[in-house]
């Protein structure tokens, strides 16, 4: 018979093996320049992540329709085809909060984009306008390529606004930085790190008992929330066999996300409470 004891998390957990915090990096109001559509770059300068969407400001009221673009790789040089760019989804008859000056509120755009960035690497992202009414707003304090934003994990580029409705359409004014929020996590975007390192979480789905297996010693682990808050400590098991159990059935059901570090290795895996 396995025998199975109890592993204390404040063991597990001996050194904070996961301090990276992934939320959202905020483009402040810095001033309004009204636009129709924005190119930029973001950088994954931190740890690989995953970019979930974006909120704007818009100076300028009314209903509008949008598309958001993303390529891998920078925008410069793309600016005019869709050649090269993947559409993440459309939105129809949206209308933001508006103000005329700064502080503007932030709209969130409710299209999921889940684009995994990996570290070290930069992406180019494309907001537009393709029908109605009323501006997004960016500021002009940077020239184009320069750092607009950032944090610990990822950096956002200056880049360029568009002027017209339309996708890829108008003329382009450099050097403007979009103004919003970019949502963000680490959670996800991690799974590229495992190389060479086996890991498995079952069952999955589950009505919140799961087993985490790996060809090397499990030596952290941690679960976050779709928020991407961390929801640990919780009560773990280490089995005779080197797996560890994690008990979840207090939890609410739904999406969490599982991070485990097991030799040089880190993984994240989506896992399903039901």
């Amino acid at each position: 018979m396995k025998r199975i004891y109890t592993l204390l998390f404040s063991i597990v957990l001996s050194a904070p093996v996961f301090s990276q915090v992934c939320d959202s990096l905020a483009s402040p109001c810095l001033g309004t320049f009204s636009r129709n559509g924005f190119f930029f770059d973001i950088e994954a300068t931190g740890g690989a992540v995953l970019i979930e969407h974006f909120s704007t400001m818009s100076q300028n009221c009314g209903s509008r329709d949008f598309s958001i673009y993303y390529r891998t790789g920078t925008y410069l040089g793309n600016e005019s085809s869709s050649t090269g760019w993947t559409l993440c989804g459309s939105l129809s008859a949206v209308t933001p909060l508006c103000a005329l000056s700064c502080p503007i509120p932030v709209t969130p755009i409710n299209i999921p984009l889940n684009v995994n960035i990996p570290m070290g690497q930069r992406y180019g992202f494309y907001i537009t306008m393709t029908a109605g009414t009323g501006t997004f707003e960016s500021h002009s304090n940077f020239v184009e390529g320069s750092i607009g934003a950032q944090d610990a994990m990822i950096t956002l580029y200056t880049g360029k606004g568009q002027g017209s409705i339309g996708a890829f359409t108008g003329v382009l004014t450099p050097s403007l930085t979009f103004q919003g929020t970019i949502q963000y996590s680490c959670v996800t975007a991690v799974a590229e790190e495992l190389n060479t390192t086996a890991v498995s979480v079952s069952p999955n789905p589950s009505s919140g008992i799961f087993t985490v297996t790996s060809e090397q010693e499990i030596t952290a682990v941690e679960i976050y929330n779709m928020l991407g808050g961390n929801i640990s400590p919780l009560s773990f098991r280490r089995g005779a066999g080197g797996e560890v159990e994690i008990d979840l059935s207090a939890q609410a059901k739904g999406i969490y996300f599982i991070k485990i570090k097991s030799g040089e290795k880190v993984s994240s895996q989506k896992i399903i409470i039901e």
